[in-house]
């Protein structure tokens, strides 16, 4: 059965990836003594070609310096937002065609285009009994939703089918499931280990709504970030959404509370300065790892989960 809740209050804070393009910035630097001048330090730029090259430049107070550049197959030096952290990653690639990948409790599982569900162990995947268009695992266990919408958990042999229609789905909640439906209305179950389950409606619209044990993250159509307040063990539901300054398509929290988020553009990002007692952190730092455009992402036990818009499944260290 589900409930619905009350109305609820929104705030915005800090400035993050998506938002408004920066006003374009001409800077002057010195590389190998040759003398560059008037380069814009706008997403366009990056690892596209200019007339010396390929620069990589961060804001250090009123000037700038210059990076070293990333290794890979991308030109020798490569463009980034002035106002962003850039980390570049340790990569290594992951065979397989996985469509959707999620990590957590020291699990890592996927699923394909045809439905197929997979758990990596030991560098390769394993097939696993059913077919699922969405997976998670995490502390609730694992679970998954169908093309038509039907919710399943696994029972360490096969998946069992569970009342409820989601698209999405998240079981990073110690004490709780929730996820989307096909139309954005945001759910939880509550007591998911339990038989009596009841699913209930927390107010908004979302299309993507992860969970972990500093609390729960969504976004919307428009691409919006929004963190939930309010959460406890044992109310799921919340009281209301605070609004985080950016724009992803996709975001994960973690086992460990830490959020990674993909833009519309194929950008990763890892919210910096979440803590107990401010889990909405403080700061976006982009991810790179050569030039790669990214569709999704997912994180546990110091792990990134990458993959590409071409079809590559990547496992990085950050």
């Amino acid at each position: 059965m589900f409930h619905r809740e009350s109305a609820e209050h929104k705030k915005e804070v800090g400035m993050g990836p998506g938002d408004a393009k920066p006003q374009q910035t001409n800077v002057k630097a010195s590389v190998e003594s040759m003398s560059i001048t008037e380069y814009e330090t706008t997403p366009a730029h990056w690892c596209k070609p200019q007339k010396f090259g390929f620069l990589a430049l961060e804001e250090e107070g009123s000037a700038f310096k210059v990076l070293q550049p990333p290794p890979g197959p991308c030109p020798s030096l490569h463009m980034v937002k002035h106002f962003h952290t850039l980390a570049d990653m340790d990569c290594r690639e992951v065979g397989g065609k996985i469509t959707q990948i999620d990590a957590g409790s020291a699990q890592v599982s996927g699923v394909n285009a045809g439905g197929g569900i997979f758990s990596l162990s030991g560098g390769s995947w394993t097939s696993l009994p059913g077919g699922l268009s969405h997976i998670t695992v995490g502390p609730a266990g694992v679970w998954g939703v169908n093309i038509n919408y039907m919710v399943y958990k696994w029972n360490g042999a096969n998946f069992d089918q569970i009342e409820g229609g989601l698209k999405q789905i998240d079981a990073g909640g110690a004490t709780y499931i929730s996820g989307v439906t096909n139309n954005y209305a945001v759910f939880c179950l509550s007591n998911p280990t339990t038989a009596s389950r009841t699913w209930y409606r927390i107010q908004g619209e979302m299309k993507y709504y992860t969970c972990g044990p500093l609390g729960c993250w969504g976004v919307n159509s428009t691409d919006g970030i929004h963190f939930r307040l309010g959460i406890t063990p044992t109310f799921c539901q919340g009281t209301g959404w605070q609004q985080v300054a950016g724009k992803l398509s996709m975001i994960e929290v973690g086992t460990d509370g830490s959020v990674y988020g993909v833009t519309r553009e194929g950008t990763v990002y890892r919210r910096d300065g979440i803590t107990d007692r401010n889990p909405l952190g403080t700061k976006w730092t982009q991810l790179y790892y050569r030039c790669y455009k990214f569709r999704h992402v997912s994180y546990d036990l110091s792990q990134v989960w990458l993959l590409t818009t071409d079809g590559k499944t990547f496992q990085c260290e950050v």
